[in-house]
């Protein structure tokens, strides 16, 4: 086994699709998936760590500020 851990990041809905379990079958593959191929420790980024997460088993080990940079938004050269 390699250094590699799976990473599961970028699992957005539309909101229209929230709360009805898309989330929870999309990461749950993942997480079988990668589990067949041996791993046993996943890294899951998330905007926030919510129901979902917790009840699949991932504990917040250190929250990731995010700051987005837009290129001349403000300021005009």
């Amino acid at each position: 086994m390699n250094n590699f851990r799976p990473f599961v990041r970028r699992n957005s809905k539309l909101p229209e699709a929230r709360g009805k379990g898309f989330a929870t079958q999309t990461v749950q593959t993942a997480l079988e998936d990668a589990q067949e191929l041996g791993y046993r420790v996943a890294i899951l980024q998330a905007s926030a760590m919510g129901p979902v997460y917790q009840r699949m088993g991932f504990q917040e080990c250190f929250p990731i500020k995010i700051y987005p940079w837009q290129p001349l938004s403000t300021f005009n050269f």
